[in-house]
């Protein structure tokens, strides 16, 4: 499996050796699915960033009762777009992050996260069906299969290295 970096920086490269591979992956459909994760990541991490200053700012404004109502206000507006989130997009956004994190736990020889990471990806999965593109579904659960084939391995090595 390849790091997402890596893809990001040598698309070409990648295509070229999934061709070679008589390998059918759509590296710009992943490339661009993968922007939507990070545009979606961010997106709430400034909304928690956001939620953390009103209520700093709530906090500050004291008696200053029209201070206190501007700042709830915009804590409202904060609130309608939090719910215009849909639960699937953070799901995807999850669970790529997941599948990013279970390779980086299973480098590190950590497989206990590792196993945590690929378990909630098997977890939450199955919740996204009929309500993703097919293409992209099944991505995820090749995902999902090369991450437990790779902690197979990983734990198969730890062993062997545990008898030595």
């Amino acid at each position: 499996m390849l790091d997402l970096a890596f893809i990001r920086s040598n698309p070409d490269a990648v295509k070229e050796a999934a061709r070679l591979k008589n390998n059918n992956i759509d590296v710009d459909y992943l490339l661009e699915v993968d922007r939507k994760v990070t545009t979606l990541q961010r997106q709430v991490e400034d909304m928690r960033a956001q939620q953390n200053q009103l209520s700093k700012r709530i906090q500050q404004a004291g008696k200053d009762k029209a201070l206190r109502e501007a700042i709830i206000a915009e804590g409202k507006q904060l609130a309608e777009q939090i719910k215009a989130l849909k639960v699937s997009d953070l799901l995807l956004s999850t669970i790529s992050t997941l599948g990013q994190l279970a390779y980086v736990k299973l480098d590190a020889k950590e497989l206990d996260e590792a196993r945590l990471a690929i378990d909630s990806i098997a977890v939450l999965l199955p919740g996204l069906e009929g309500r993703l593109d097919a293409q992209l579904l099944r991505d995820f659960n090749a995902l999902l299969a090369n991450v437990r084939i790779a902690y197979a391995d990983a734990l198969t090595k730890d062993e062997h290295a545990g008898e030595s």
